[in-house]
């Protein structure tokens, strides 16, 4: 067993995590290796399904009393008995690579937001010194992409899909899961042109490259600014943004946090309350939209040196 650190937590893990930095000290979570279960053996009730595009399942959680099941088809089940172990099994049809990004982008998060952190579904960049924005959006909105192309404009990726979220002294401050960013083929071409040492492929999963491009930071970094992405199906011709307040900002929020069990609503208060204390904290959520064009992604990074600079977005 090796212990690993993600996000400022230190994790005991049966299986190697190449992603992670190593670390010391009593684990807040202990990952051990779990033969395959079948519902015939220890039948679960099905809680939630995620689906792709076409319809396809990705994944299907269910439960039994406290304990939280997790399945991927044909990769891997997660279980989850209390809010410090998880149990896992990978199929033999699943490379590591792809058992490992559903472990670190997926099942840790969920169960660490079960502890009752906020774990936000976004990337994180740091345009000045102890300073970060957020992206917000849904996979393939370009969250990676926007983030690598920043990389090369001298910025710090703290993190490409998932941040946790606290308030410390009056403030929003944000962590990194991990310093690596997952790229396809050609937003590493055209948004990532320096040379960047690859972790893995994850082809056979979803033609994504993960590649390390930092240390991870020893130290929260305060968000500035969160910046809900738009849909890359909603085309528009010209980057434009605006201030997103009231409600609105917090439902934005509310729907990237990760979650245990995304059927379970009753328990919502203290994510409620959670999300309420950023804004209270002074967090500002500005709708971003721009051309998915890889030559238009100068503009965004002008708009967003901008208002690294300022403190606040340009008026138009």
């Amino acid at each position: 067993m090796s212990h690993y650190r993600i996000f400022n937590q230190v994790i005991e893990s049966a299986f190697p995590l190449p992603e992670l930095p190593a670390a010391k000290g009593e684990p807040h979570l202990v990952i051990s290796e779990h033969a395959p279960v079948t519902e015939q053996t220890e039948p679960f009730e099905k809680r939630y399904v995620w689906r792709g595009r076409d319809g396809v399942e990705i994944c299907r959680v269910s439960r039994r009393s406290e304990c939280y099941r997790f399945s991927y088809p044909d990769q891997a089940t997660f279980l989850m008995p209390d809010s410090d172990h998880m149990l896992c099994a990978r199929h033999s049809s699943c490379s590591p690579e792809t058992f490992r990004h559903l472990l670190i982008n997926q099942a840790i998060p969920r169960l660490m937001a079960h502890q009752g952190r906020l774990i936000l579904h976004a990337s994180a960049v740091s345009l000045k010194a102890g300073e970060c924005f957020l992206f917000l959006g849904d996979s393939g909105y370009g969250k990676s992409t926007l983030a690598a192309s920043l990389l090369a404009a001298g910025a710090i990726v703290l993190a490409d899909d998932c941040v946790e979220l606290s308030v410390h002294r009056g403030r929003v401050y944000a962590r990194g899961a991990f310093p690596g960013l997952r790229l396809r083929d050609d937003s590493q071409r055209q948004a990532l042109p320096l040379q960047r040492e690859l972790i893995h492929s994850m082809g056979s999963y979803n033609g994504k490259q993960v590649f390390r491009v930092a240390q991870m930071p020893d130290a929260g970094y305060r968000v500035t600014q969160a910046f809900a992405l738009n849909s890359p199906l909603s085309p528009t011709s010209d980057l434009s943004y605006q201030r997103i307040d009231g409600m609105q900002a917090v439902m934005i929020m509310l729907r990237g946090l990760f979650r245990l069990d995304p059927a379970k609503d009753a328990d919502r208060g203290p994510e409620f309350a959670s999300v309420c204390a950023l804004f209270a904290a002074g967090l500002e959520v500005t709708q971003l939209a721009y051309p998915r064009d890889f030559e238009r992604l100068v503009d965004v990074q002008r708009y967003l040196l901008a208002t690294a600079d300022s403190g606040v977005p340009p008026v138009r």
